[in-house]
């Protein structure tokens, strides 16, 4: 697809990553040849709210700069550098603020949006990128939420005509992988391919998951 946006793109894929995967590369392969962003980059979670039990950030911060090196992709710190809880509204506000003149593409997986009406200030998100919903589970999403889906779901090209305000649903199919499982497979030593071999060294040299 070619850019006609008077705006520069960016795409940002938030997540744990615990540990980072190919799937993660794939949506971000995804991404770029579908969007080709100015910027494509994942952006960690410093202190996950509905997760216990996260491996610390520097070594997800550490496997992530391994699982990228020599590719065209980047790692944005908005929400490490924050002080503020990490709520979505918190971090696309502020991504908005770095970036006021861009538009920016906020990635999430249908399982995550299918909760996004619980969420604080949740309205307000699309005030400051357009979400990118990646079906992973297929999930039954309620009136309410199919009601907002179809108020604000737009074509893919849409991006390319203002910054925010529109959902865009992804028709990529993508691995099912989960780091859930990975993390299981790496404390019974089972193999793991799902890994690059750079992410699953540190993995095994750090002892996570152990």
């Amino acid at each position: 697809m070619i850019n006609h946006n008077p705006y520069p793109l960016i795409s940002i894929l938030g997540g744990t990553f615990d540990p980072c995967h190919l799937g993660h590369l794939h949506i971000l392969n995804c991404i770029q040849e579908t969007f080709h962003p100015e910027i494509n980059a994942v952006l960690p979670c410093k202190n996950p709210l509905h997760k216990s039990n996260t491996s610390g950030i520097e070594h997800r911060l550490a496997m992530l700069k391994i699982m990228l090196k020599d590719t065209p992709f980047s790692i944005d710190p908005t929400e490490i550098d924050s002080n503020k809880p990490n709520e979505t509204i918190y971090t696309v506000s502020a991504l908005r603020k770095k970036w006021p003149n861009h538009s920016i593409l906020w990635l999430l997986g249908d399982d995550v949006f299918s909760t996004i009406m619980g969420w604080k200030d949740w309205q307000e998100i699309l005030q400051h990128v357009h979400l990118v919903i990646l079906e992973r589970i297929q999930p039954n999403y309620n009136n309410d939420l199919l009601n907002y889906l179809k108020k604000h779901s737009q074509a893919e090209a849409s991006v390319y005509q203002r910054p925010f305000g529109n959902i865009i649903q992804a028709s990529w199919r993508h691995p099912e992988i989960s780091a859930t499982r990975i993390r299981s497979s790496m404390q019974k030593n089972h193999p793991t391919p799902q890994l690059t071999k750079g992410v699953a060294t540190y993995i095994q040299q750090q002892q996570l998951y152990k």
